[in-house]
């Protein structure tokens, strides 16, 4: 038996979680909880993909609530209490989140760090999200085509009232005990297990 999710009772999840992934095999997820049950491969197709899609979008555009590629690289929406941890590892610059960075992909992560804001598309922009190099938020533009709003860290952070004290280490922590939590292994998460920024 399905049991329909509100909007409001997936933000109470993700807020006593901190993190909920858009979808997963073995992780809690929205399209999961949405559908009453695991869903294989895409969930367009199945029965209540319409109200697996309105509560993804209604997350996303949550004012308490951050879309990254976090966990697997996947979509893993943040809890706000969490947002200073990915701010202190989005913003270190440290070595794993350039390490074999392709040549596109490091002239547009300068490009954000001069610009603050741009629109773009491709493999590049998912390897920055996938580094927590730059933020992204899907979007439609006006000649109906998605593109990915890339924002640096920095403006995000202003952006949103996002300020962060702790060390790169201490919000590498935070994530990984929010995950391990969820029953997630911090090997899942970005960069090197045992790194501390």
């Amino acid at each position: 038996m399905c049991r329909a999710y509100s909007v409001d009772q997936l933000f109470t999840l993700l807020s006593a979680q901190g993190l909920l992934l858009q979808q997963d095999a073995s992780l809690p997820n929205v399209v999961a909880t949405v559908a009453g049950a695991p869903v294989h491969g895409s969930w367009w197709a199945h029965p209540r993909g319409h109200a697996i899609y309105d509560a993804l979008n209604a997350l996303s555009e949550h004012p308490d609530v951050l879309r990254t590629r976090l966990v697997h690289g996947k979509v893993t929406f943040v809890h706000r209490r969490l947002w200073p941890a990915v701010l202190a590892v989005g913003q270190s610059q440290a070595a794993w989140q350039f390490f074999r960075l392709s040549d596109p992909a490091r002239a547009l992560f300068e490009l954000v760090q001069r610009q603050g804001l741009l629109l773009s598309s491709g493999k590049s922009v998912k390897e920055l999200e996938q580094r927590l190099l730059a933020h992204g938020h899907q979007i439609h533009t006006d000649a109906g085509r998605h593109a990915i709003r890339l924002e640096s860290w920095s403006a995000w952070a202003e952006r949103v009232g996002c300020q962060t004290a702790l060390t790169p280490g201490a919000g590498q922590q935070a994530l990984e005990g929010a995950l391990q939590a969820l029953g997630g292994t911090a090997a899942t998460l970005p960069w090197p297990p045992g790194s501390t920024g």
